[in-house]
């Protein structure tokens, strides 16, 4: 009898070992450019190489033709002057990740136009246009699993892929984990990526597919943020958070410093493989900045972390499985939803408790919630980031 109790326990230890290690494959969309538009996302690619039980699977690189001119105007509704380019995908930033990470994630192009119709499937553009749309459609019907897609960018290349292949997405997509949008049902706002393509917003939000969509831009301005811009405040609905300083970066693996001062400095030079490996001299003025944020709560649901406030007042990032009782968890969740889309991108999200594959992004505590983070963060990354094998 006490053998089959033993047997009992380590088979059930095993089946807990093997649950809480079941990778998650995930593909990534994002608008990624070199030289950099936005640094964070060259430093958010890299949350899918090292963090726990992610599978990365590709990397959909969204790129909008406007933005490879020296100056871009009328990229799309709501969208600035970018007076910084030219820039062209990330490519670099890719082959890089891959190289530090010892590792060959695919990646492919997207469509440089926009839609023309909500129903384009944009099949006249060049191959080299279609590679992001071929590669999604590959990953999908090989994966023996149903596959999270996290989007940051534009919808644009998940829209043609409906437009072509419903089916397999409807088959094969277990959630797009979408940033975009202005929160609190903000029907004056248009949020960058959304007015980077508005047809494939709408398209994709009306589609009958998964979604979870987590708003950029704030729809209601606290007392304190009036004089912000939308897509550089904080509510309850929304994810932005700032990171007020990046000297922790200087505690990473040396060819993560590499990588991210790479990005910094804008550089555009043959070398960018071997200079990972010069050992990185530490310069306090690199790192000595502050950094938009918009996209880790969206990994934190994926991989259900939670911002906690330790009994010793301490905060820190911690996986559901590991909370103690003591911990108070900063709030943040998907709710079910109702989202209307109208025609110009902007957006109503209903809560309900109906039945719905939409979900919207919700949140309490959002000052304490940027502190949190603040804090907590750099001691996460630093766990998987100060050595890289």
């Amino acid at each position: 009898m006490r053998w089959w109790i033993i047997f009992g326990m380590c088979f059930l230890i095993c089946q807990y070992v093997i649950a809480n290690n079941k990778t998650i494959p995930v593909v990534v969309v994002t608008d990624l450019y070199h030289p950099y538009q936005d640094p964070g996302d060259n430093i958010d690619l890299i949350n899918g190489y090292f963090l726990p039980n992610v599978e990365l699977k590709a990397i959909l690189l969204d790129c909008h033709a406007s933005f490879r001119k020296d100056v871009s105007k009328g990229a799309g509704s709501g969208t600035f002057v970018d007076k910084a380019g030219p820039r062209e995908p990330g490519i670099i930033s890719v082959q890089q990740l891959n190289y530090i990470f010892k590792k060959s994630v695919p990646f492919g192009i997207g469509p440089f136009s926009k839609l023309t119709t909500l129903d384009d499937k944009m099949e006249n553009i060049s191959g080299f246009e279609q590679s992001a749309v071929d590669l999604l459609y590959e990953v999908l019907l090989n994966s023996s699993e149903k596959v999270n897609v996290l989007s940051f960018g534009s919808q644009r290349i998940l829209a043609v892929a409906y437009n072509r292949f419903p089916k397999l997405m409807k088959k094969k997509i277990k959630m797009i984990h979408v940033s975009a949008g202005t929160s609190n049902n903000n029907l004056d706002f248009l949020e960058w990526n959304v007015g980077l393509d508005v047809k494939a917003f709408v398209r994709l939000i009306r589609s009958d597919l998964p979604i979870a969509l987590y708003p950029c831009a704030a729809g209601k301005l606290l007392l304190e943020d009036k004089d912000k811009f939308n897509a550089f405040a904080k509510d309850d609905g929304n994810t932005y958070f700032e990171m007020k300083n990046l000297s922790y970066f200087s505690r990473f693996d040396s060819r993560i410093q590499q990588y991210i001062k790479y990005v910094f400095e804008r550089r555009n030079t043959i070398d960018y493989l071997s200079i990972l490996e010069i050992p990185h001299v530490n310069d306090n003025a690199m790192f000595d900045r502050n950094l938009h944020m918009w996209e880790f709560p969206l990994w934190m649901q994926l991989l259900d972390l939670n911002l906690v406030r330790q009994r010793d007042g301490q905060y820190a990032l911690k996986f559901s499985m590991d909370l103690l009782k003591s911990d108070y968890v900063i709030e943040q969740k998907l709710v079910p939803a109702k989202l209307n889309v109208l025609d110009s991108g902007h957006f109503e999200s209903i809560i309900t408790n109906s039945s719905s594959n939409k979900y919207i992004y919700i949140r309490s505590e959002t000052n304490e919630f940027e502190i949190g983070m603040n804090e907590a963060l750099p001691l996460f990354l630093e766990k998987y980031l100060r050595e890289i094998n």
